[in-house]
């Protein structure tokens, strides 16, 4: 054989195996690079999915508590007045004051009938 059809035949062939080499590089980088993509959106969902998980989450919890506090909120005593208006301690120190007006009351009635006889003698 001609060494010059040799030599072509030798290059075409280097080159044909460059370009196969450059090809399955180029798959390979793709293959790789779509991989790459799929776990990058992957864990941009992932986060997202989970930050909106704890938002629900939270805003049940809030829903929750503003129920409570309408429970709480709506009680009433037997007047209809709401429950929360008024401490107890201060209902009782309010019953304590009303009872020792009346026990006032009664002494100053009676401290009154005792000057009134005194007047009338």
């Amino acid at each position: 054989m001609n060494p010059a059809i040799m030599e072509a035949a030798e290059g075409d062939v280097n080159l044909t195996l460059i370009f196969a080499i450059g090809i399955f590089a180029w798959l390979i980088i793709k293959e790789m690079l779509k991989f790459v993509v799929k776990q990058n959106e992957r864990k941009k969902l992932a986060p997202e999915s989970e930050a909106k998980e704890e938002t629900r989450e939270k805003i049940e919890k809030l829903v929750r508590m503003i129920d409570d506090l309408h429970k709480w909120h709506s009680k009433t005593d037997e007047d209809g007045v709401p429950v929360w208006y008024m401490r107890r301690s201060f209902e009782a120190a309010i019953n304590k004051l009303a009872d020792n007006i009346e026990k006032q009351t009664i002494v100053f009635t009676k401290l009154i009938e005792k000057i009134e006889n005194k007047i009338e003698r």
